[in-house]
């Protein structure tokens, strides 16, 4: 039987298929990990921000700190807030993320029954 021109596109369109989507799909992968390791720079700068700002550490790096803070953070510092981190007049509180755990479970809010 001869094939139609219906039949031979369908061929040509399989053969591109089989090409173009691991590629898309590859190209898509490296672009979302280059977000995410992006993402994880990110957060260890802030990490260490906070480290700086909950030790004693001299004004510049402190100013430092406050900014990456500042850009990072969805809700901006006051200036009055970013000037008395800088200066070491506000002390950021030194919190872990298991500390914040315990304080609310250690709640009566929390362990009371609905």
């Amino acid at each position: 039987m001869q094939k139609d021109g219906w039949d031979k596109w369908l061929i040509i369109a399989k053969i591109i298929s089989l090409v173009l989507i691991p590629l898309i799909l590859g190209i898509a992968g490296f672009f979302i990990n280059k977000q995410i390791a992006h993402a994880n720079i990110n957060q260890e700068y802030v990490r260490l921000a906070i480290s700086i700002l909950t030790s004693k550490q001299d004004k510049e790096l402190r100013e430092w700190a406050v900014k990456i803070i500042n850009n990072y953070s969805p809700e901006k510092l006051t200036k009055e807030v970013q000037e008395g981190l800088s200066t070491g007049e506000i002390n950021f509180p030194h919190v872990t993320s298991t500390g914040i755990i315990q304080h609310y479970m250690s709640t009566e809010k929390i362990l009371k029954n609905p």
